[in-house]
């Protein structure tokens, strides 16, 4: 009997006889810590590749501590800000001389009730914040050896301590999220992001768990040297968003001790390609764009071309707009085309304008159709609720439980090797061999 996830629901199910299982893929058990503020005063003691942050402070007058915004975990900055808070204060630093950052990137800007259920009422009473705006308040600060126009929000330049908290987790372009990605997209300007993205996505090495060789991620830390970030605070949670390990130092010595921590949880390694992969979009079942991870991160690097991904998610808040209209009015085209389109301006043709606005990121939209439209993957999405014509005008297959999932899979697979990531929305893959 195998078992995945259905959001917080744990199906089971029975695959055919003729199908082999290569992989069961969990992430590992590790032991969280017992009290969250304490393992993040250790890091801020025990600075990877830097001095105490409490020293670097000295004599700056208007630092800034930059944030992820309200679409990852709301628990970090409420055990994090506060501890740097105690560094910033021990090198003479008033409370009043510190601003919150939210960088949100591209993403739809906070409400003032999302921003107080993000930080939390006691942060909110003691700090300023600034919520990063893509399309205004910018600063040209130059462009990358990479020529990427860098234009950042004017409150992170002109601080004299810049302060970036991040967390951890497998990107499907990045290689993993936090570090300078916190910055980058985080605080640059909605034409950055779409330059650096459209001219780095197609790189064989943009991906999940790549870090050197990645264009896509060193154009990032590129910037984020051109913006001066002077330090890091990157966390590792467990699969129940437990913390596990904090780290905090260099942008980049600090950042990759935690992926190296980030992959004794999460990573699954995988002996070969299959031709099936059962997947989840948990714990990122938000909608059905978020729950794409499961797809994009977990599935496509062990997916054989012409093979079939049964995706399981209720996408709570279904399939929003721009999700919707991105994927039905680029039919008929390859990514190739649509990344020559952004690349021309994002604006200029109407099939390409819906990127960055407001949900669509590029990286995991063209993972997806490259896999539809060129690799011929077959995506089944698993959903009780979910407007199954809907799902046929953005290309993907559907079912309403995981056993009609398998039963439409018989029909091209009569034989097969299947992984079964019961997770798969935090879940990395990578080929044992590579």
């Amino acid at each position: 009997m195998e078992r995945i996830h259905y959001g917080e629901e744990l199906i089971e199910f029975t695959l055919p006889e003729t199908w082999r299982v290569v992989t069961r893929g969990e992430p590992r058990p590790f032991a969280s810590v017992e009290n969250e503020a304490e393992e993040v005063r250790r890091a801020l003691e025990y600075p990877i590749g830097a001095e105490r942050l409490s020293n670097l402070a000295k004599g700056r007058k208007n630092p800034v501590i930059i944030t992820y915004d309200y679409t990852r975990p709301d628990n970090i900055p409420k055990y994090v800000v506060p501890v740097i808070l105690e560094e910033l204060n021990r090198a003479g630093l008033e409370d009043e001389q510190i601003t919150l950052v939210m960088g949100g990137g591209s993403h739809v800007m906070a409400n003032d009730k999302q921003i107080e259920l993000f930080y939390g009422k006691e942060l909110l009473k003691r700090l300023k914040v600034v919520v990063h705006n893509p399309d205004d308040n910018l600063i040209f600060i130059g462009a990358t050896p990479f020529n990427t126009p860098i234009f950042v929000n004017n409150v992170v330049v002109e601080s004299d301590l810049k302060i970036a908290v991040g967390w951890i987790y497998p990107h499907v372009k990045a290689g993993y999220g936090a570090g300078a990605k916190t910055i980058f997209p985080g605080v640059m300007g909605r034409e950055t992001i779409a330059i650096h993205h459209a001219k780095h996505s197609m790189h064989p090495k943009s991906r999940p768990g790549i870090l050197n060789g990645n264009p896509f991620r060193e154009d990032i830390e590129e910037a984020a040297k051109l913006v001066g970030v002077d330090y890091i605070v990157d966390v590792v949670m467990s699969a129940e968003k437990r913390l596990v390990r904090c780290v905090a130092g260099d942008l980049q010595e600090a950042f990759r001790e935690g992926c190296a921590s980030y992959d004794k949880v999460f990573c699954v390694d995988v002996p070969q390609m299959v031709d099936i992969v059962l997947t989840s979009g948990y714990p990122a079942d938000t909608h059905l764009y978020q729950s794409l991870k499961g797809v994009v991160v977990a599935a496509e690097p062990i997916i054989k071309d012409g093979g079939t991904v049964i995706h399981s998610t209720p996408s709570y808040n279904g399939i929003l707009e721009g999700t919707y209209k991105l994927f039905a009015e680029t039919q008929g085209l390859l990514v190739s085309q649509l990344i020559a389109l952004l690349q021309k301006g994002m604006r200029c043709d109407p099939r390409v304008a819906g990127f960055y606005k407001p949900e669509v990121g590029l990286g995991a939209s063209t993972v997806l159709l490259q896999m539809l439209r060129e690799r011929l993957v077959k995506v089944i999405v698993v959903s009780r609720d979910l407007p199954k014509d809907k799902l046929k005008r953005m290309g993907f297959g559907s079912a309403t439980s995981i056993q009609e999932a398998i039963n439409l899979a018989q029909n091209w697979h009569k034989q097969a090797d299947v992984v079964v990531l019961s997770s798969g929305g935090e879940t990395m893959t990578r080929l044992s061999s590579s």
